[in-house]
């Protein structure tokens, strides 16, 4: 087995840059059949959305997007609807740092449960997630409709005085 090496990133808010947004669509297309797909214009346009992107650190003047997250401030909940890396920078610690940020965000803005679903054959993202602190708590069968893939859904728990994750056993088995 081979270990693909880390890349350093920085995330930082989404804006309506032309060119993060071309970069941000051609993620989107890499990572999602055309039925999964959203508009991130559509996001950047709710006010309850958050979308955070993580760029290679570079020397360079420009250096394009590597991968996108799209969250939903929801009360205090933090609904994760897309992770997605380009397939050249995937398992090298950018979905690993798009969480964080997300984490990080929930924590200022005492958010009590983050709340995502993923495919059920998406091992790399699930053991990710678990190793964040989520926990499945449902498994929805069929859910995706490209291919009828199972979707399990997963949650964590931050306790908004601390800010610790509160662990959880999974609901049903992964």
């Amino acid at each position: 087995m081979s270990f693909l090496q880390a890349i350093q990133v920085t995330v930082e808010l989404l804006t309506n840059n032309e060119d993060d947004l071309a970069a941000v669509q051609a993620i989107d297309e890499a990572s999602f059949p055309p039925t999964t797909r959203m508009d991130v214009r559509e996001e950047l346009a709710r006010s309850y959305a958050r979308c955070w992107i993580a760029r290679e650190q570079s020397t360079t003047a420009y250096s394009a997007p590597v991968g996108i997250i799209v969250t939903w401030l929801v009360a205090d909940e933090l609904h994760v609807l897309n992770v997605a890396t380009l397939p050249s920078a995937r398992r090298r610690g950018v979905g690993r740092a798009l969480m964080d940020a997300a984490m990080a965000f929930a924590r200022k803005n005492q958010v009590r449960l983050l709340i995502l679903e993923v495919r059920r054959g998406n091992r790399p993202a699930i053991r990710l997630y678990k190793s964040l602190g989520f926990f499945v708590t449902n498994l929805r069968e069929g859910y995706y409709t490209d291919n009828n893939e199972d979707a399990l859904e997963m949650m964590l728990e931050i306790s908004p005085d601390t800010g610790a994750v509160i662990d959880h056993p999974d609901d049903i088995p992964v």
